[in-house]
């Protein structure tokens, strides 16, 4: 059965998402809520901003949040209300008041309540999970999130875009980690727009990952992700889908090509968590997500490098 799909908010993020679901028959966007007026969809399935989600409620059975950041908790508490299945662009919250709100909203309510942390659903990072990190002691992982964008104007509004990423995906990779360290912190101003960089470390008992965010204009995009194992050196570049895994005993090496994209990847697992009728959510990780976020902005404020305890 087909599920009717509401879209809030047609930026560059909206308007991939409806790209991608034109390609797959589990959900059809029905509505589209959106200050813009295009679309590659009839115009009278367009609503605007303004108009109260309860008017529409029995056109969706689920929704997904793309619009500004600044939106996504209040949309997320209208739909979580209405009993809505919801998917959250990250963050999904400014701050813990709004992140325990859903929570508790939506503690009685059998649906399915996803933020998008968008490479936790990485065909190629669960591969090597599944058979790699669970099976073979880690000795050194790294991540590099590098993509130059100047939409940036204020001092951290990249930073706080970006630490979603390596936060959840540590803790799905690997758990919650010792300790935070941070190593590195950079800023620059070019005419209007503000470009940081980040070093920062995940300390574990027996290894460290280690994490880079670059936007810098020197750099060119790309999402890397390198790990080593007891037995294996494992690189993904999500550039090219590829994953290259060498054996450190035999020497030989491995080439495995990605198919699915992440969203493909996040859609299956939100139709599956749907079906199901149990209770799916992952607010309680994206708490830990912010409260660990919010501390580190707080540091990087009056220090450039600094270490504290991870937060539950």
């Amino acid at each position: 059965m087909v599920i009717k799909h509401l879209l809030v908010g047609y930026g560059k993020w909206g308007t991939k998402v409806e790209r991608e679901l034109q390609y797959q028959k589990k959900f059809k966007i029905n509505l589209i809520l959106t200050k813009h007026k295009k679309s590659n969809l009839k115009n009278n399935k367009i609503i605007n901003k303004k108009i109260k989600l309860k008017n529409y409620e029995d056109k969706f059975d689920s929704a997904h949040i793309c619009s500004n950041l600044n939106s996504h908790y209040f949309f997320a508490k209208d739909l979580i209300q209405l009993d809505k299945n919801v998917i959250i662009e990250k963050p999904p919250v400014q701050n813990l008041k709004q992140i325990n709100k859903l929570i508790n909203l939506s503690k009685n309510k059998k649906k399915t309540i996803l933020v998008n942390y968008i490479d936790n659903f990485n065909e190629g990072i669960n591969y090597i999970k599944k058979n790699y990190i669970s099976n073979q002691r880690i000795t050194k992982a790294e991540m590099i999130y590098s993509k130059y964008t100047n939409h940036y104007k204020k001092n951290f509004e990249c930073i706080n875009d970006w630490l979603d990423h390596p936060i959840s995906l540590a803790h799905h990779l690997f758990g919650l980690p010792k300790k935070y360290y941070i190593t590195n912190f950079k800023r620059k101003k070019i005419k209007n727009y503000i470009q940081e960089d980040l070093d920062f470390n995940f300390i574990y008992k027996k290894f460290i990952f280690s994490i880079k965010i670059k936007n810098s204009k020197k750099t060119k995009i790309k999402r890397n992700f390198f790990i080593e194992t007891s037995n294996s050196l494992i690189n993904y570049n999500d550039n090219k889908k590829k994953i290259i895994i060498r054996n450190k005993n035999s020497n030989k090496s491995i080439f495995l090509k990605i198919k699915s994209s992440p969203i493909e990847n996040l859609y299956n697992n939100f139709y599956k968590f749907i079906k199901s009728n149990k209770k799916n959510n992952n607010l309680n990780l994206a708490k830990i997500v912010l409260k660990n976020k919010l501390k580190i902005l707080k540091k990087l404020k009056n220090k450039k490098t600094f270490s504290f305890n991870a937060l539950l």
